[in-house]
């Protein structure tokens, strides 16, 4: 009896990740490794999609923060991730493209100080109101947050403990 010939999709080259359907949820999941977890595990970062095009379109964009990681290639997607009303996402973005970015976008995400912080602060309060520089200094503390819960920093220079 001879075997039946089967097509089976190929492989994924070790470390890229995972790509499978999720029929509870009708959509393309894919696990993409960003990085290790303490215990020496990997992190994955999960993307979703409605077809396999579209995954695969957001799994290519999809890159584990390096050490020439910017503060804009941080919190561009940390900003667009964000899942809050319209009005909270405008004055967050607000805060991003006015305050944030003009001033602390080009320092690398892992050598932020706090002397940069304070500097910065320094430099919104002489033409802001403590209110605005407050509200800036929220969205960056918030967005920093998120980097130390996914270890790309070891400690949050906006609110260091």
């Amino acid at each position: 009896m001879a075997h039946k010939k089967t097509t089976h999709a190929r492989r994924r080259p070790r470390g890229s990740g995972s790509i499978f359907h999720s029929a509870k949820r009708n959509l393309w999941v894919g696990r993409v490794p960003v990085g290790r977890l303490a215990n020496g595990g990997t992190r994955y970062r999960e993307v979703t999609a409605p077809t396999q095009g579209e995954l695969l379109a957001k799994f290519a964009a999809v890159e584990p923060p390096g050490p020439t990681t910017t503060i804009t290639q941080w919190v561009t997607p940390w900003l667009a991730a964000l899942k809050l009303r319209p009005a909270s996402i405008a004055a967050y973005s607000n805060a991003v493209t006015r305050y944030i970015v003009p001033v602390l976008g080009h320092r690398k995400l892992a050598e932020l100080s706090v002397a940069h912080v304070e500097q910065a602060s320094a430099t919104w309060g002489e033409s802001l109101s403590p209110a605005t520089v407050r509200h800036a200094l929220s969205v960056l503390r918030s967005s920093l947050a998120v980097a130390v819960r996914r270890g790309v920093l070891s400690v949050n220079p906006v609110s260091p403990a």
